[in-house]
């Protein structure tokens, strides 16, 4: 994102709202999709371009919509398009493609985490994909988020080796995986002071390149048993196309179009994920309804629920599901972090323009930016955006920093 915020131009009142989102973000920053004849490359946003750019039909007896087969068409909204960074993954660094392809299999295209070509976008893509269809048809779905207690901690290494064959490593494969986890030893730090080295027989080493490829295929087999046992669909794709997964590494979510299964699958979950050595803890689970209320629908203050449902202060990986909600909040921790920088921006004479316009594009234009590809918000919302950038780039072009609550509105 940094290098893809890095050419973010000077923007002026006659342009187009576009200019400051999606046509600011180059080349390097777009979605990178995976190799499409690896197996498992198939993704969670391919599985919203076949199922959800389908049919869709209403009913008389419900406010609701579902997805049927008859030839009302539906296209992706406007201004949603994925973005992620590309990277170096860790199995690229000590398997190779040998063991890739088999990781990328076993894993599913639900995982997003450590893979070529995934990332976190993946998941926020979706889920505002999903809250747009809701937006617009009336429909509305719940959603589960799994918290997992120190999970990287908690894997047992014997576990790990058994993963592995079950994903199809071969022989050599397995011993290499063996000896990067035989052997280890830790040591404790208390008050500067360390303690002796001790084996430990549990948790991927902290530090290898290869424990979270390690831990990714760990929680793969433990979800696998949980949709044995909870009669959840395996893979996880409802009948209506609906992925009833997103994984990024630790962080599950489990959308349902019903939250009768979510209730029947955290309990269940939580009791399979303990065999494997995996703590959720129940009192920090999610559940969150998103759905678009009445527009007579009033709280007990009174007040209108539409365009304030609970749903739209809810966080995925760090971006909220409502862009415009989104959208607000980067401004606001983009002003506080302008600001935060005062003494950095207010040194002219020893800081060429230049340079504070990179240490600009590195603090404040990355956090304003973030998963902005998917956003789907109205002009006057990318307008707001607009302005808080202009005019920040103005005080760091011309004028003398000054306090906040004096700064002036770039006309």
């Amino acid at each position: 994102m940094l290098q893809a915020a890095k050419d973010y131009p000077k923007l002026t009142k006659t342009e187009s709202h576009m200019t400051s989102v999606r046509d600011a973000i180059n080349d390097e920053g777009r979605k990178v999709y995976p190799d499409p004849g690896l197996p498992g490359s198939m993704n969670t946003l391919h599985l919203f371009s076949v199922n959800f750019t389908a049919s869709w039909s209403t009913t008389e007896s419900s406010s609701r919509s579902s997805p049927q087969s008859t030839n009302v068409s539906i296209t992706t909204p406007p201004h949603i398009s994925p973005l992620s960074l590309t990277c170096i993954t860790p199995d690229d660094l000590a398997f190779g493609p040998s063991i890739r392809d088999k990781i990328y299999r076993f894993t599913g295209p639900y995982q997003s985490g450590f893979k070529r070509g995934r990332s976190c976008a993946d998941i926020v893509w979706a889920q505002r994909m999903l809250t747009s269809v809701v937006m617009t048809r009336k429909w509305d779905f719940h959603k589960m988020g799994i918290d997992l207690s120190r999970a990287f901690d908690t894997i047992k290494r014997k576990r790990i080796l058994d993963v592995l064959l079950q994903a199809g490593c071969n022989e050599d494969e397995v011993r290499l995986a063996r000896s990067l986890l035989a052997e280890t030893k830790l040591r404790v730090c208390v008050k500067n002071e360390l303690s002796d080295s001790f084996e430990t027989s549990i948790r991927s080493p902290q530090g290898d390149s290869l424990s979270p490829v390690f831990f990714t295929c760990y929680l793969a087999a433990a979800l696998s048993s949980v949709r044995e046992s909870s009669n959840r669909p395996n893979p996880p794709v409802s009948s209506l196309g609906l992925p009833l997964e997103m994984e990024y590494a630790h962080d599950v979510d489990s959308p349902d179009e019903e939250k009768k299964p979510l209730d029947h699958l955290q309990p269940v979950a939580a009791e399979k994920l303990k065999v494997d050595n995996l703590f959720m803890n129940v009192t920090k689970t999610e559940f969150t309804h998103v759905y678009l209320a009445e527009a007579t629908e009033t709280d007990s203050h009174g007040k209108a629920v539409r365009g304030n449902e609970s749903w739209r202060k809810n966080k995925t990986l760090g971006s909220l599901l409502c862009s415009t909600s989104d959208i607000t909040a980067r401004c606001i921790q983009g002003n506080v972090t302008f600001h935060t920088l005062q003494k950095l921006w207010s040194q002219r004479t020893k800081i060429p323009p230049k340079t504070r316009l990179r240490l600009y594009n590195t603090y404040c234009v990355s956090i304003m930016l973030y998963n902005c590809n998917s956003w789907a918000a109205p002009k006057v919302m990318l307008d707001k955006l607009d302005a808080c950038h202009r005019r920040h780039r103005s005080l760091l072009a011309t004028e003398p920093y000054q306090q906040p609550g004096t700064m002036r509105t770039v006309q």
